[in-house]
């Protein structure tokens, strides 16, 4: 188990760091370092540079409000593994998942299926806005009515008591809800489930599992 942890750490550290260099990037245009092959610089040193890289990173200055590839293929990664290594450990790990169910109760139930939903659709995704498959839902929709007679699952909590330990947000709640009822394919998961709100349940993830680690491990 604590080499799953020691992952799902390093990948929610890599993801905050790739935030973090994102939103630099958008306040400081860092292009110039990478226009000139033969320019010496502390971050470069006497080779070639894909003028590629000094275009993203011209864009990524110009247009602050867009979505960039850099951002995009870091979140991706980064979810993908925090949401499927926190779906293994509730699966597997019988004390994680009473650790978790004590935080939430009657929500971990919703907590659970949210991040086995995210986990699916994010494992396939292939397209920049996230394109459902009906893979992707089709068995966790049908288990829900046929097993539990559930067509929507409602996810509330606000996680401000974590604060110290995740980056600044502009609120701490998380509101997600799904109506697997209504799920169709080639909708994308943002019309579902905005960014910030796919940002949140990454963060709880995250300190849930530090919070057991503390607990379990001193």
């Amino acid at each position: 188990m604590k080499k799953k942890v020691e992952l799902l750490y390093g990948r929610y550290q890599y993801w905050i760091t790739i935030q973090y260099l994102n939103n630099f990037m958008k306040k400081q245009d860092i292009s110039e370092y990478f226009a000139s092959p033969q320019k010496n610089t502390t971050w470069i040193t006497s080779y070639n540079v894909d003028q590629n890289v000094a275009q993203l990173m011209k864009d990524i200055y110009e247009h602050p409000d867009q979505k960039n590839i850099f951002w995009y293929l870091g979140c991706m990664s980064s979810w993908r593994w925090v949401f499927g290594i926190t779906r293994e450990l509730l699966d597997t790990e019988e004390d994680f998942r009473a650790h978790v169910t004590s935080k939430l109760w009657k929500s971990y139930f919703a907590f659970e299926q949210i991040c086995r939903f995210l986990r699916n659709v994010l494992m396939h995704a292939t397209h920049p806005f996230v394109l459902l498959d009906q893979e992707d839902f089709m068995k966790q929709r049908d288990f829900l009515a046929n097993q539990k007679n559930i067509f929507d699952i409602w996810l509330v909590y606000n996680y401000k008591e974590y604060a110290k330990y995740v980056p600044q947000r502009e609120t701490y709640d998380i509101k997600i809800h799904i109506f697997f009822a209504k799920l169709i394919s080639q909708i994308s998961l943002f019309k579902i489930i905005s960014h910030e709100q796919v940002d949140a349940f990454c963060d709880l993830c995250y300190v849930f599992t530090l919070e057991f680690q503390k607990k379990s491990w001193k």
